[in-house]
């Protein structure tokens, strides 16, 4: 037998080989494949059999509702000729009825109520009988109100936050370190700084500022806060843009004073702090006036510190939280901070009061940074020619006219100082650091 021959079988038997070697792995593998395909389905099934659960259903929605309603009232306070009344208002449902008690008690005066809601928390690691029971207020766009955790095999009814501790134990609740506490949150939210020190009040004011040069004006509705649960705070800042309601979210820690952006329209107001620069505001106070002693210590307002309208603009420079939040709107206007003292120094910056009525004036800011001239008393009105101003005429008030958008007013209360705003501007700088009554 020759070389080539043998060589002929060697490869012959070598390829026999290969062939039935693949074969067997490719059966291998075949049914290994088969029975995983089987398998992943069988546990499958297994697990949506096992999420079922009985306690998620419209029936034990309304049972945990019907629960938390029929709780008694402990604690309610009586008052002088209200204790038929008083009396009567034994359950958690009986108390939310009640609107006195809703807007003394809860402090809730301007959302309207839309009534129980409740929603299953199954899935958390409380366990499957748990739900969320809120009596819920709409404030805007915002739903606020009491709320409990509800244990329906357990049939015991917990409540979640500061409102619910009000309506189920009145004289306790009101005693909670998070009791009433909406001005305290916003302020300590507004107060909250960024690397350049601008805080969240002005960086309020510089974003809906820009976003009112590159589209319509915002309607600006303001905060809206819900306690959430222990130093926990669901803060909320509202506003229409181009008819749609939107808001931003926040998380507060009361105790900590740590606040989170929640979704994109938070995210985006702190940027806008985040991105600013320059790192020191400019002056708008009236040099005749003492930010630490809340007093004009030389002028007019000196010589009359009673004059309603020295009391009025008394009013508008101590609230120091409005001033800062406008000083950094103004920061990003100038050019400078010494542009902005050479614009006060002329007298084309600057306060001016206006008398509205008997028990209202109006308190005009006015900035021309533009103007070079020196401002002249003598011609008050063409120098100060504002859209807001109680003497403008109808050039003035026009929306065509060149400096509306150069001055802001507000009216104030003589009586009680309170700040009423007039324009878009004071609006925004107002409501961003008080919340929605």
């Amino acid at each position: 037998m020759d070389t080539r021959l043998i060589l002929q079988i060697t490869l012959g038997v070598l390829l026999a080989l290969i062939l039935v070697v693949g074969g067997l792995i490719t059966y291998e593998l075949t049914r290994d494949a088969s029975t995983q395909v089987v398998e992943r389905v069988v546990e499958k099934e297994t697990d949506e059999k096992e999420k079922e659960n009985p306690w998620a259903s419209e029936a034990n929605r309304k049972a945990a509702i019907k629960l938390v309603k029929r709780q008694t009232v402990e604690g309610m306070p009586e008052e002088e000729g209200d204790e038929e009344e008083a009396a009567e208002a034994t359950t958690v449902a009986d108390i939310l009825d009640d609107a006195k008690f809703v807007k003394e008690k809860l402090k809730i005066t301007s959302a309207k109520p839309s009534g129980w809601e409740a929603t299953w928390w199954g899935e958390t690691k409380y366990g499957p009988q748990y739900y969320l029971v809120r009596y819920a207020f709409e404030d805007a766009n915002i739903r606020i109100g009491p709320a409990w955790l509800v244990d329906l095999k357990g049939q015991k009814v917990v409540p979640k936050n500061v409102l619910a501790k009000v309506a189920q134990t009145p004289k306790k609740g009101v005693e909670s370190d998070y009791y009433d506490k909406a001005q305290q949150v916003v302020a300590a939210i507004t107060n909250h700084r960024f690397e350049s020190g601008v805080n969240l009040g002005g960086a309020l004011l510089l974003y809906f500022k820009e976003r009112a040069e590159s589209s319509d004006e915002d309607t600006i509705l303001g905060w809206t806060i819900d306690h959430d649960r222990g130093n926990k705070f669901d803060a909320y800042f509202q506003w229409v843009e181009e008819g749609s309601p939107t808001y931003a979210e926040f998380k507060f820690d009361y105790d900590r004073k740590a606040l989170r952006a929640i979704n994109l329209q938070a995210a985006d107001i702190m940027r806008a702090g985040e991105e600013f620069d320059q790192k020191n505001p400019v002056d708008i106070m009236p040099q005749e006036f003492d930010s630490k002693k809340k007093r004009f210590v030389d002028g007019a307002c000196k010589k009359m510190p009673r004059h309603p309208g020295c009391r009025s603009l008394v009013h508008v420079l101590s609230n120091d939280a409005l001033i800062e939040s406008l000083e950094w709107m103004l920061t990003a206007q100038a050019k400078t901070r010494e542009e902005f003292e050479v614009c006060k120094s002329k007298g084309n910056c600057r306060f001016m009061p206006q008398k509205k009525d008997k028990s209202v004036y109006r308190i005009l800011y006015v900035y021309n940074l533009e103007k070079k001239d020196k401002f002249d008393r003598r011609h008050v009105e063409e120098e100060w020619a504002c859209k807001h101003s109680l003497k403008a005429g109808d050039e003035e008030k026009s929306d065509d006219w060149a400096s509306k958008g150069n001055c802001m007013a507000w009216d104030i209360d003589v009586k009680s100082g309170e700040i009423t705003p007039v324009d878009q501007t004071s609006t925004l700088a107002y409501r961003a650091i008080h919340p929605r009554s």
